[in-house]
């Protein structure tokens, strides 16, 4: 593909911002550079490039509108910072502000052969993973110890360079670094929480007292005693919490990297990036889907249907007003399609398999709601009380083993799915996929998400009241994977 040149009245680093230009020249004091790709962006104040400048590999930074000095600033103390503490960071090649782009411009070595900790984490066996947790807890020790806190603590944060058989970890974002005289006990360990619980809950939790020490050791620390680990995970628990709500319940409605939202009269839609350009087909597409007969369900609330768009199957779920007394009950509160969005982007954040979301629509007048339309791509597979007929008794056991160690998942998470009913679980790909999610929720109090997750426990297993044979291995699975964990007695399964 072929580089496209700015024209004098065009500044390609606000088109950048703004997601319409990805491959451009820069024109800068220190020479020209070729923008090969936009990284990560934030409307009309920030994108992040990747390119080549003087036949070097580089990453750009471009700070954009009224507060672009401050951040910019920020973000080159924050290196320095770094630098100080001796904590490894990509080297920074130019700074200069342009007057032509009305940007300041930071311009940072690429670091070779390097993977985000994302990438590397979900390509590496187990035994990797905790390895790198580990040097994870071990370099954020490092950073405590020297009182910088990062403030925006994620994963992206971090670059993963493997030479051989060494793994060296590379600091970034130096716009989110804040430097403390003294950490106190309280702030380092919520910071270490917010990173940890970024990863698979059951790895995280079984290997979390080897993390903590990895941490402890790094900072001359006494080894962490039980309580203190214990604590800990409460810390991690909330963490998780958190993160989950801000996405989940407030992100993806408004516009951001992963939602666009558009207004079609009477329509307001919340559209996946996959399809920002085909809002008006698919306002067209659920009027056509529901005159059609490939029904998955018709109710009096719901209807369900399966339909085609673009050669791509995908499950249209609309909610509908029975009479004016429902209309009224429901009228001003979030919509039951609004939930299973929000909640679909939660399992999505978590790695938990669920049907892609791809469109929240509502049809609202006057800020009231008429109807709603949640669509997501459809997950074929077998349905819970389809195993018995398409298993032998090791692939049975393989599924049960699954379905144990997702619930188990979910209880440590806190989460409760609120309809477990055997058509809400697909097996595919030795993976179990859960639909139907506007009953799902995230539960602050721990005993209140036990209470939910025996509530879920008893209605999953009503599923095989008729079969014997799949209850107790069913039972079997789950009693190995939750352990000493009292909550299957508590829901009458032993």
């Amino acid at each position: 593909m072929a580089i496209r040149k700015m024209t004098v009245s065009q500044n390609p680093l606000l088109e950048a911002s703004n997601g319409h230009q990805t491959r451009f020249e820069l024109e800068l004091h220190s020479g020209t550079l070729q923008v090969n790709d936009v990284v990560r962006k934030l409307p009309n104040r920030r994108v992040v490039m990747h390119g080549w400048m003087d036949g070097r590999e580089v990453f750009i930074k471009a700070f954009l509108g009224p507060s672009a000095q401050r951040y910019a600033e920020r973000d080159l103390a924050g290196v320095r910072s770094f630098q100080q503490a001796g904590v490894l960071t990509p080297h920074l090649h130019y700074q200069e502000y342009s007057s032509r782009y009305q940007s300041w411009i930071l311009v940072f070595e690429a670091v070779k052969q390097a993977n985000s900790v994302m990438e590397y984490y979900s390509s590496h066996s187990l035994q990797a993973r905790s390895n790198l947790l580990k040097q994870l807890s071990a370099t954020l020790a490092k950073h405590h110890h020297a009182g910088l806190i990062q403030k925006d603590m994620h994963p992206n944060n971090f670059l993963i360079q493997k030479h051989r058989n060494q793994v060296k970890i590379y600091c970034l974002d130096g716009d989110a670094v804040r430097v403390f005289r003294k950490l106190t006990y309280a702030q380092s360990m919520l910071n270490l929480a917010t990173l940890l619980c970024k990863f698979d809950v059951l790895e995280v939790n079984n290997q979390l007292p080897e993390y903590l020490q990895s941490y402890a050791k790094a900072r001359a620390w006494q080894p962490f005693t039980e309580p203190q680990i214990q604590n800990f995970r409460d810390m991690m628990r909330s963490a998780r919490l958190e993160m989950l709500s801000q996405y989940a319940d407030k992100k993806v409605f408004r516009d951001c990297s992963d939602v666009k939202v558009q207004k079609i009269a009477p329509y307001l839609l919340r559209l996946s990036k996959n399809i920002y350009t085909q809002a008006e087909k698919l306002i067209d597409s659920i009027s056509r889907a529901f005159q059609q007969s490939d029904y998955l369900k018709r109710g009096n609330t719901c209807s369900v249907v399966r339909y085609q768009v673009n050669q791509q199957s995908i499950v249209i779920k609309r909610y509908n007003i029975k009479n004016i007394w429902h209309g009224l009950s429901r009228g001003l509160r979030a919509s039951r399609a609004s939930l299973s969005w929000g909640n679909a982007h939660r399992l999505n954040l978590l790695g938990i398999p669920t049907g892609q979301p791809l469109a929240l629509i509502e049809k609202r007048i006057f800020g009231w709601q008429l109807q709603s339309y949640f669509i997501s791509r459809f997950v074929p597979g077998l349905s819970l009380k389809d195993l018995p007929q398409h298993m032998n008794k090791t692939q049975l056991k393989q599924a049960a083993e699954a379905l144990a160690e997702l619930f188990y998942r979910m209880h440590l998470i806190g989460i409760s799915h609120g309809d477990c009913k055997s058509d809400n679980f697909k097996y595919d790909q030795h993976c179990w996929w859960i639909l139907d999610l506007d009953s799902m929720q995230q539960h602050w109090s721990e005993k209140r998400a036990s209470q939910a997750h025996i509530r879920d426990l008893k209605r999953l297993f009503a599923n095989w009241k008729a079969d014997d044979t799949l209850y107790n291995v069913m039972l079997s699975a789950f009693a190995k994977r939750y352990g000493n964990d009292p909550v299957l007695r508590m829901a009458g399964l032993q």
